[in-house]
């Protein structure tokens, strides 16, 4: 049986002294120009007056509106410190909402930043200063949403990952924000491998994102790999559309395959 749980955090935005100044001044000046255009008080540009009053009765709304309906389709983002997290009682997540799914002692979730030291157990054989520089880009990059890592465990430990990048790493045809996501560092603990682990997490990070409106997605798998791109296929990433090279940290070539889904209409 698969159980989804999801929890909405909700933030306060902090103003300083100088934003509450403006603030003030702004409503002040809205105001007396208000009264000042209903009484008709003229020095010669009332017409000045309306045309500033209604713009600026207008101008406030017309941006409520439209951040209130980016809100409510994408979702909000908290602003972190690095190595910062939220804490939900004994949660510690990125996101503004909690993704995870339990099937029996397996759980897929996204994991927290300060989780990330976790991951060292599905990479054996990277030296500690190697591990040391991926881990700090990691840290960077979750922290400016650039990606989201979600992760396989049992018992509750970590024994798989894949990583979504929001924007392109080394093809530009590999993500598109809002629209495509690019996975890379897709691994799975040797002792569970072909348990159809990786393609259940693959699956819930799919669902996951395409909740977020993503509904294009694309994976590099090297040439050679016929059995990563056998699985990969199942999985829906049928379309080759580019050839690249790896970083410094796996310089491999790999083709990128594309999977296209229909846009999910967000309530």
């Amino acid at each position: 049986m698969s159980i989804e749980k999801s929890r909405n955090i909700s933030y306060n935005v902090e103003l300083d002294d100088s934003d509450k100044k403006w603030i003030r001044i702004y409503i002040w000046a809205v105001v007396i120009l208000g009264f000042a255009d209903f009484f008709g008080i003229s020095f010669e540009v009332v017409p000045f007056w309306s045309i500033f009053v209604i713009a600026a009765t207008i101008i406030p709304v017309v941006a409520y509106v439209v951040v209130k309906y980016i809100i409510q389709k994408k979702g909000t983002r908290p602003i972190q410190k690095l190595d910062q997290v939220v804490e939900v009682k004994d949660e510690t997540v990125n996101a503004t909402t909690i993704h995870a799914e339990i099937d029996g002692d397996l759980e897929f979730a996204q994991i927290a930043i300060k989780d990330l030291e976790q991951l060292r157990v599905l990479c054996p054989k990277t030296d500690d200063e190697t591990w040391a520089k991926l881990t700090k880009i990691r840290k960077e990059r979750l922290f400016k949403k650039k990606m989201d890592i979600f992760v396989a465990k049992r018992n509750g430990a970590i024994i798989g990952e894949v990583t979504a990048n929001y924007e392109a790493v080394a093809l530009e045809e590999e993500a598109i924000f809002t629209r495509r996501s690019y996975f890379e560092g897709f691994r799975v603990l040797e002792a569970e491998r072909g348990k159809g682990i990786g393609q259940q997490l693959m699956k819930f990070a799919i669902k996951t994102l395409k909740k977020e409106g993503y509904y294009e997605f694309t994976i590099g798998v090297e040439p050679d790999n016929q059995v990563a791109l056998h699985i990969y296929q199942k999985l829906g990433f049928t379309e080759k559309i580019a050839h690249g090279h790896g970083n410094e940290f796996d310089p491999s070539e790999y083709d990128l395959y594309l999977r296209r889904d229909e846009p999910m209409i967000l309530a």
